[in-house]
This record gives C-alpha cells, structure tokens and sequence, in this order.
C-alpha cells in the first residue's frame, strides 16, 4: 500500500542545513529498502493557485491557497509501507520528527478508486 506523509510547519520557522541532510540520507536509506517513493518541500503559500467551483460547470482561479490552514502544508513523502502501523513507524523514523516545529500527518493512499468505488 501507499501512504502520503504530510509535514506542516510555520513558514516562519526555519530549516537548518543538517536536518536537509538528514532528510537526503533518510530518503536515500528508504529508497534503498523500497519504501521511499517520492516527496519534496512545498513552495510557500505565494506559489499556490487553487480552483474552486465556479457554479457553471468550471472553475474559478485565486491566488493562494483554497484552504487557510493554522499552520501549512511544508512538504510531502510518498512511500510503500504494509499497513498503518508500518507506515508511522517509517514517519517516526524521517528526520523531521524530532524537530519540534513539525506537526506529521500520515495517510493512506486510495490505490484501488474505480475498484472499491464499483467501476
């Protein structure tokens, strides 16, 4: 299965360099046992562009993000993991869950949509 871990973070807060790297090993170690998929820092909130509903079938474009969040979305990771359990405990081992300033969310990734949904 997939799951999506979620980092938020204050834009404010600040990275240092160390934990960069650690977060390059850790994605290098995971990758190497198969787990690791994808996943990267987020450009902060002035990079986003979010469509809402129109009310005619489109969609209207704003400046921002759709949803204002008490603290934002920083980054994400993709991995491979058996089961919920399995996929915290590879959350609990990424760099950034020592660092006080983070909040991790992790979620599984619906891989079977047009299957579960009946298609």
């Amino acid at each position: 299965m997939r799951f999506m871990i979620l980092f938020f973070q204050k834009e404010t807060d600040w990275i240092e360099r160390t934990l960069v790297r650690n977060v390059v090993a850790w994605k290098r170690e995971q990758a190497e046992k198969g787990v690791f998929i994808t996943g990267s820092p987020l450009k902060p909130d002035g990079f986003t562009v979010s469509l809402i509903p129109d009310g005619q079938g489109g969609h209207d474009e704003i400046d921002g993000p759709l949803v204002d969040l008490k603290t934002p979305l920083f980054a994400f990771e993709l991995i491979n993991a058996a089961s919920m359990e399995e996929a915290v405990a590879v959350a609990r081992s990424h760099p950034a869950a020592v660092e006080p300033s983070f909040s991790i969310e992790v979620r599984e990734v619906w891989d079977q949509v047009d299957e579960d949904l009946g298609h």
